[in-house]
């Protein structure tokens, strides 16, 4: 309505039930999506019009997520929540990070056998790079370059204005690349203890929309076989129908490793049985340590105090170890 189109019209034409949408767990297929995009552009006559709808998303767009944002600690940790929690918001594409010394790319890739509108390309990306200044508080942060697979389009001294970088067309990815200096600082409402709670509430909400996420499945495969033996990652990844080197590249896309799921599982097994009252022998053994000395090292990077000192230990009655 704000370039003086009728929004709900275009949508029913696009094959979109609006009222169906309004539930929280609602998707529009990515074919409507883009149609609704290509009609738009078409009866606006706006090639720029994916940057215009960016100026319309704020936290409140993403509920959760930007809240998330809002918390993060820099502008690399709020983009790598849009990384890992992504799919909350579309399925079209996903978005990663590419990082080198001195400069980060956030790059979309889009889903294999789709053809996206150009101008719902140049909305994800215009999002993110206003988040960015939004969040950092410096209107004048601006990418080193822009990469875009569509063509120039007329509207193109409009995109040299937001972006204010150099902008390639018809590139390999759709990418913004940073300076590092400028996704690694400090941001000016960072709160670690509420970016914590959100991730876990994020985390929740991303199993829920997928019954077979990736990281969830491999949770409870290892959490399955425990405490018979250490799981075999070869096991695991049979489990959940995976060879082993593409559950290392899956998860590596979720953002953890599969080293880094086994000792989640570790500690939060650790941390049951302590509750139970198993004796630190036990609980070595059950969780595949050589001994209760290798366990109780272990504990401490976790935690970093000892099994004996931990919480847990107070809610059960210890055994003698």
């Amino acid at each position: 309505m704000a370039q003086g189109v009728d929004g709900p019209a275009l949508a029913a034409q696009a094959g979109i039930d609006l009222a169906r949408i309004n539930h929280p767990d609602a998707r529009v297929s990515i074919a409507a999506n883009t149609e609704l995009w290509r009609r738009a552009v078409r009866t606006t006559g706006d090639s720029g019009f994916g940057l215009a709808v960016a100026r319309h998303a704020t936290y409140t767009t993403f509920q959760i997520l930007g809240a998330a944002a809002l918390a993060s600690g820099t502008l690399r940790d709020a983009f790598g929540r849009l990384v890992r929690y992504g799919r909350l918001i579309s399925d079209g594409g996903t978005l990663r990070l590419d990082g080198a010394r001195d400069r980060v790319r956030l790059v979309l890739d889009v889903v294999s056998g789709t053809a996206p509108a150009d101008e719902a390309i140049d909305a994800v990306l215009s999002v993110a790079l206003r988040a960015g200044r939004l969040l950092s508080e410096r209107r004048e942060l601006s990418p080193l370059r822009v990469e875009l697979r569509r063509h120039e389009p007329p509207a193109a001294d409009v995109f040299r204005r937001f972006f204010r970088a150099p902008i390639t067309y018809r590139a390999p990815d759709d990418a913004l690349e940073f300076a590092a200096r400028d996704v690694d600082a400090p941001l000016p409402a960072r709160n670690p203890a509420v970016a914590r709670w959100l991730d876990d509430a994020l985390a929740h909400a991303v199993a829920r929309l997928d019954d077979h996420q990736i990281v969830s499945r491999v949770r409870v495969a290892l959490a399955e076989r425990f405490p018979d033996s250490e799981p075999a990652q070869e096991a695991v990844a049979e489990r959940v129908g995976l060879t082993p080197r593409t559950l290392q590249r899956r998860l590596a896309q979720a953002g953890t490793s599969y080293q880094s799921l086994l000792n989640e599982t570790r500690m939060a097994l650790a941390r049951s049985y302590l509750a139970g009252g198993w004796s630190i022998t036990e609980i070595a053994l059950a969780l595949g340590f050589s001994d209760a000395s290798s366990f109780a090292r272990a504990f401490r990077r976790w935690t970093g105090r000892s099994p004996s000192e931990a919480p847990e230990r107070a809610f059960g009655t210890a055994k003698k170890s």
